[in-house]
């Protein structure tokens, strides 16, 4: 039976990109080189470590100096550029360097392989 609900999961999970990534054609192929990413759901992987920085959970690792009223994630993967995460997100590039700070200002010290913050609370 756990093998039938980690297939439910999945099959949702993958439901979740193909709906929010125009770039996935009709056979479910990727039509660009574009990195996909999505807002990560609030059960998390046991081995994804997490710090209470704010009023959700915050997965780890992060780039150092992410705001605390970060309230939506996503994964950067290598190659990932600011103007790319934060279209993809639909959130401003200046959102996404004011709450990552750690990126710059001309994005040349964005992390690969971290979460980068891509929604907050409003304070």
């Amino acid at each position: 039976m756990m093998g039938l609900a980690k297939t439910l999961i999945f099959a949702s999970q993958l439901t979740a990109v193909v709906v929010a990534t125009p770039t996935i054609n009709n056979d479910n192929e990727l039509t660009t080189k574009w990195p996909v990413c999505v807002k990560p759901t609030k059960v998390l992987d046991e081995r994804t470590p997490t710090v209470k920085r704010g009023p959700v959970e915050t997965p780890l690792p992060t780039q150092p100096g992410m705001v605390n009223n970060c309230n939506k994630f996503c994964w950067v993967q290598t190659g990932n550029k600011c103007f790319q995460v934060a279209m993809e997100n639909h959130i401003s590039l200046a959102d996404f360097l004011k709450w990552n700070p750690g990126a710059g200002s001309d994005c040349r010290t964005l992390w690969a392989n971290t979460y980068a913050c891509v929604g907050v609370s409003k304070k």
